[in-house]
């Protein structure tokens, strides 16, 4: 099993545009294993499907490090609140 814990970013800080931001207390969190199906728990209705970017994501990096491996079970607590400014990348 694996975790992974990002936090909520704000960026576009006065001048620095892009080049300057800060992380904050919120974070998601995720556990991702493999399964013989896919289930995606604890993750907003609009993302639960084949195309969410954690389990696109994972693929990615196996089939680049050459791992058959791939995701098919993730467990998701995510407190950072989706299109708010926080960080789409989280």
């Amino acid at each position: 099993m694996i975790k992974v814990r990002v936090p909520a970013t704000s960026a576009n800080l006065g001048p620095g545009f892009d080049c300057l931001g800060i992380a904050l207390s919120l974070y998601d969190e995720f556990e991702a294993e493999t399964s013989t199906e896919l289930r995606l728990d604890g993750v907003d209705p609009r993302y639960d499907n084949a195309d969410n970017l954690f389990v696109q994501g994972w693929n990615a990096v196996c089939r680049k490090i050459g791992s058959t491996d791939s995701v098919h079970a993730v467990f998701a607590e995510c407190d950072i609140p989706t299109a708010r400014c926080l960080g789409s990348s989280a």
